[in-house]
């Protein structure tokens, strides 16, 4: 984006945010709790694992057991008054392939506090922002090594967020949050936020990060449900707040869902400059539901970049169950 653009949206963003936290703390501050009836808390899960083999353009090739964000969470609420409740989530990522994430047998996911009425809803805690969230379901290998924040800037999930969601208004939405960076930093240094709008045939957003993770991001999505046919395409602009010579940087990415019976036909490509120079990636693959919950599937995914270290094919088989 032009650098007057990308100071424009920095400010207003900066100036909203600050009347949000304020409207924030005031609002924590006095919120009096008149009643204890509990929203049964809801445990729930998600294991998906897949047999996984690489086969690199400069390397031999490799095959492993891989799990793709597989969950367990709690969530639920307390109704404070008529029209107003408590909620909360705690949702942690575990492996059980081989039961680490980096050395943790947890991997803390969404977990927050917060309200939620007539008003919309307002929580804290870590959080998706509203760019990550704007690409709604556009990425149809989520989780996998075809997941779009391989090639793509804003697939960002974040500590100590402030956010605050409109209700949905005849298809419209809208989210803003304000993010703390660090010890140094304040509520006012990080801001996202998105609006969109959807309808039974149709999705479009817009995303906005300023001063996310070093990033400044445009974001814009779109999804077209026709039938048993879904299509959608996102572009956006990402720009390097720490180097202020750096060049604006595009990305993009299509993708294509066809539902057959059980079957789910699924194919998407994307390329950008925002993770590595020239990178594109090719994902195709089909789902095939067992039942309500489970499912079995199968992908091909190709990478390739002007650096040919990165260029592989990946294929993988594997099983889904939520409950």
């Amino acid at each position: 984006m032009s650098t007057v653009l990308s100071i424009y949206i920095k400010n207003l963003a900066m100036n909203i945010s600050k009347k949000l936290l304020i409207v924030n703390v005031a609002f924590f501050a006095s919120i009096q709790v008149y009643g204890q009836d509990s929203l049964a808390p809801d445990f729930y899960g998600r294991i998906n694992i897949n047999a996984e083999m690489e086969d690199p353009a400069n390397g031999d090739s490799s095959t492993d057991i891989v799990s793709n964000a597989s969950r367990l969470g709690v969530r639920g609420g307390t109704e404070i008054n008529d029209g107003l409740e408590l909620i909360y989530q705690l949702e942690y990522e575990v492996n059980p392939d081989d039961g680490d994430s980096n050395g943790r047998t947890l991997k803390q996911r969404n977990s927050y506090l917060g309200f939620r009425g007539s008003y919309g809803t307002i929580l804290a805690g870590r959080h998706d922002t509203p760019a990550k969230m704007a690409q709604n379901r556009i990425d149809l290998f989520n989780d996998m090594i075809g997941d779009i924040k391989n090639v793509l800037d804003g697939e960002n999930r974040v500590d100590d967020i402030i956010m605050y969601t409109t209700p949905n208004n005849s298809g419209f939405s809208a989210s803003l949050a304000t993010i703390a960076g660090g010890d140094d930093e304040n509520f006012t240094n990080s801001i996202s936020a998105s609006v969109s709008y959807e309808n039974e045939s149709f999705y479009a957003s817009l995303g906005l990060d300023s001063e996310v993770k070093n990033k400044d991001v445009v974001r814009f999505v779109t999804q077209f449900y026709l039938g048993n046919l879904t299509l959608g395409a996102l572009f956006q602009e990402s720009e390097d707040t720490q180097d202020p010579l750096a060049d604006d940087e595009d990305g993009s990415f299509v993708s294509a869902a066809y539902k057959i019976d059980q079957y789910t036909l699924k194919i998407q490509f994307g390329e950008s400059d925002q993770k590595a120079l020239g990178k594109e990636q090719l994902s195709a693959g089909f789902d095939y539901k067992l039942g309500d919950n489970t499912k079995l599937f199968t992908y091909y995914t190709h990478f390739d970049a002007d650096n040919a270290v990165i260029e592989a094919d990946h294929y993988g088989v594997g099983f889904e169950h939520r409950f």
